[in-house]
C-alpha cells in the first residue's frame, strides 16, 4: 500500500497540458465491477506497444470504461453527428450515453478524437464509485463545471489533487495515468511483481522499471485473483 501511495504522488507531479469537457453526467444506475474476476480492458497496438506517454482520447476512454461495465444499456441510441456506426468506438460511446455516463455537447457532437482531461476522466470514473460526501475543495475549481463531481470523486480517495491545493481539471491525462487511476478507483492493484503470473501479456514499450508497469499488467490481462488483508491482490489464474 505504501508503494501505491508513493506512485500516486509521482503521477500528480508529472501531469500536464490543457482542455475542457462540459458533457459528462452522473449516472443514477451505476455499473459495478467484479472483484474476484478482473477482465482486461486494454489491448495495446498491433505493433505490440502500449504508448504509455501519449494522451488518451475521449473515445479511447469511452471504450475502456465500457469494457469495465457489467450492465447492459437500453437499445435506444443517440447518434452523435461525429460518431458514425462505422466508427470503432461507436458502440461504446452510445452505450455510455444510454447509461448516463456521458451526454455529448450541445451541438450534437461527442468530439471523439479530442484528448480527455482530468475533469472529464474523473466524472467518467465517478460512475463506478460509491456516493461520497465532498471532503476536499480545490482552489482552481471555484467556477468549474465539474467541481461537484471532482470533489465527490476525490472524497473516495481514488483521485487526488496537487500538493498546492489545486486539481488542474483541464489538463490532459496520459494512457499510463488513465490506467493507473482506473485500477486505483476499482481496487485493482497487485503490489509486487510476484503477485502476477509469468504467462501475462506485456508490451514492448513498458518495462519493469516503469512506475506504471504493474498497473498496465493489471489492465492488460484477464485474471482471477484473491486479496490480502491489506486489500492488495494476488493473481491465481490468467484467463
Amino acid at each position: 500500500m505504501k508503494k501505491i501511495i508513493k506512485v500516486v504522488t509521482m503521477i500528480l507531479i508529472s501531469l500536464s497540458a490543457v482542455a475542457a469537457f462540459p458533457d459528462a453526467a452522473l449516472s443514477k444506475d451505476k455499473p459495478y465491477v467484479s472483484k474476484k474476476l478482473h477482465y482486461a480492458y486494454i489491448t495495446g497496438y498491433s505493433d505490440g506497444s502500449f504508448r504509455p506517454y501519449e494522451f488518451i482520447t475521449r473515445q479511447e476512454a469511452a471504450v475502456i470504461v465500457c469494457r469495465l461495465t457489467d450492465i447492459a444499456s437500453d437499445n435506444v441510441y443517440k447518434k452523435f453527428k461525429d460518431v458514425g456506426a462505422d466508427n470503432w468506438s461507436y458502440d461504446a460511446v452510445e452505450r455510455l450515453y444510454n447509461m448516463g455516463i456521458i451526454s455529448g455537447y450541445d451541438d450534437g457532437s461527442f468530439r471523439p478524437e479530442e484528448n480527455i482531461t482530468r475533469a472529464e476522466f474523473a466524472v467518467m470514473l465517478y460512475g463506478f464509485t460509491k456516493d461520497n460526501e465532498p471532503k476536499k475543495e480545490f482552489w482552481d475549481l471555484k467556477d468549474h463545471w465539474a467541481k461537484e463531481y471532482i470533489e465527490k470523486a476525490t472524497a473516495g480517495g481514488w483521485f487526488a489533487g496537487y500538493t498546492d491545493g489545486s486539481f488542474h481539471p483541464d489538463e490532459y491525462i496520459t494512457r499510463a495515468e488513465a490506467v493507473f487511476f482506473i485500477n486505483y478507483a476499482l481496487d485493482r492493484f497487485p503490489e509486487y511483481e510476484t503477485d502476477l503470473l509469468e504467462d501475462k501479456k506485456t508490451f514492448t514499450d513498458v518495462s519493469r522499471d516503469d512506475w506504471f508497469y504493474m498497473a498496465v499488467c493489471e489492465a492488460a490481462n484477464s485474471h482471477e485473483c484473491y486479496y490480502r488483508a491489506d486489500e492488495s491482490e494476488i493473481w491465481s489464474l490468467v484467463i
